[in-house]
């Protein structure tokens, strides 16, 4: 992880990048890895229940990244 304050806008949002490319690439591997084993191996299993918990976790970064983004956009004036 990059070493940056928790106050740190643009390193809480490189840290989120980060963690979603991490993840993509996990999901990658996963696909390759199930794609070399036949239809119904446990391993094939557990690599879909990985994928749907990353897909998952992916959202949940995602939803914090919207929420960061939403926070520095400016308020309409009335």
């Amino acid at each position: 992880p990059l070493d940056v304050p928790a106050n740190d806008k643009v390193g809480a949002g490189m840290r989120d990048v980060k963690r979603v490319n991490s993840l993509l690439v996990e999901m990658m591997q996963i696909q390759v890895a199930n794609a070399r084993t036949p239809a119904g191996d446990v391993a094939a299993t557990s690599g879909q229940a990985r994928m749907l918990l990353i897909n998952e976790e992916i959202k949940a970064v995602n939803a914090r990244i919207s929420e960061r983004v939403n926070a520095t956009k400016p308020k309409p004036k009335p």
